[in-house]
């Protein structure tokens, strides 16, 4: 069996996908798992031991370069089975016209009953399971049928993502030295004990206000001074980021400088662009805590084993039974999701005639800075 995965999507959605190599694996010691992932994504899963290779996948690319590629690819590694996970649909088509002749995975779209022939129905929006659930429910296609107990099969999952030494001693000094070069107040060492702090998301999902995660350092730092404080984000997510960096350093070299002078030197706010995936991961490995929303970051740090303190909307198809971490790697003690505690009956999007008393903003400000820090104090405590 040479089997091609397509999930062709977002960091978070691709590492949700990836225990499906391991389970392929085991029960298919001799067969080829080859993973299509978004052009970016590949650096992800380097040094995975149940992937047989990664195929990089451009959207952006023209019709017939990616018609090429596509059908090369299926030919010269003989593939004879193809799932289509999430991502684009392209794969699939190309799949049909290049002969491949099982062509199973998620079926949800009208074009899937063209293309798919081996296909499961899904309405991943109802959210009866976790998203890696029903990913792992497509392996049913391919005679693979596994106890869809959430808690077992966590305890059965191999954490994915791999480094090694070099790799993290190389990335940790590439953030070292750009840390260095962006903000001289800034001294970081690697011998220093930080917490990773990522504020930002594209959108899909509620998110704590921005000015909350400063709070939360300042609140941590009130109660245990020995961390520096690493603030990773991307372009993306300048809409958070701008108004941290504001509030931070609005009273900067005034005299009275505010309650923010006493963190001001210990933060960095680090363009994880500009590292690299592999030296972010590298960052994220060694870092004694992570903090983070719904996005992607999140998944990474827990699947590297990464302590995490992860911040969910109640909306239904945006709260943790979908898009929950995974990866407990038998301990669920060093991941802590918090949502506000709300009686949120908003199936997609917020409902502002719920009739729960928040903010201008939406109920994620019920979410209070010391609900969140104490936990984070008790994790590094322990």
């Amino acid at each position: 069996m040479n089997i091609l995965i397509n999930r062709s999507d977002a960091i978070g959605d691709t590492i949700l996908t990836l225990p499906l190599a391991q389970f392929i694996k085991e029960y298919y010691p001799s067969s080829k798992v080859y993973f299509l992932v978004q052009r970016g994504n590949d650096e992800l899963l380097k040094h995975n031991p149940y992937i047989d290779k990664v195929l990089s996948y451009d959207r952006r690319e023209s019709f017939w370069g990616r018609y090429k590629k596509l059908n090369n690819t299926f030919r010269s590694l003989f593939i004879t089975h193809y799932l289509y996970v999430g991502g684009d649909n392209f794969p699939s088509w190309v799949s049909f016209f290049s002969g491949v002749k099982f062509r199973g995975g998620l079926r949800n779209r009208l074009n899937h009953f063209i293309f798919l022939n081996r296909a499961i129905w899904q309405r991943r929006s109802q959210v009866e399971m976790h998203e890696g659930m029903y990913n792992i429910k497509l392996l049913q296609t391919i005679g693979i049928f596994l106890p869809f107990d959430l808690n077992k099969l966590t305890e059965r999952i191999a954490l994915p993502l791999k480094l090694t030494e070099e790799e993290i001693e190389r990335g940790m000094e590439r953030v070292r030295r750009l840390a260095e070069e962006i903000n001289f107040q800034f001294k970081f060492t690697s011998t220093d004990e930080y917490l990773v702090i990522h504020p930002g998301m594209r959108g899909s999902a509620l998110n704590w206000p921005a000015e909350f995660y400063l709070k939360l350092i300042l609140f941590i730092e009130k109660n245990i001074s020995a961390y520096k404080y690493i603030i990773s984000f991307t372009e993306v997510d300048e809409l958070y980021i701008t108004p941290i960096k504001k509030l931070l350093y609005a009273n900067e070299g005034k005299g009275n400088e505010g309650s923010y002078d006493s963190i001001r030197k210990k933060i960095f706010f680090m363009n994880g662009e500009k590292v690299g995936t592999r030296a972010y991961m590298a960052l994220l490995s060694k870092s004694k805590l992570f903090i983070g929303p719904s996005t992607g970051t999140t998944h990474i740090a827990n699947a590297l084993g990464v302590s995490v303190v992860a911040i969910y909307s109640p909306i239904k198809v945006q709260s943790p039974k979908r898009w929950g971490p995974l990866f407990l790697n038998n301990s669920s003690e060093r991941v802590k999701i918090f949502i506000p505690f709300v009686d949120c009956h908003a199936h997609f999007k917020c409902d502002r005639k719920c009739g729960i008393k928040c903010d201008d903003k939406n109920c994620m400000s019920l979410l209070k800075v010391e609900s969140v820090g104490n936990q984070v104090l008790k994790m590094l405590e322990e």
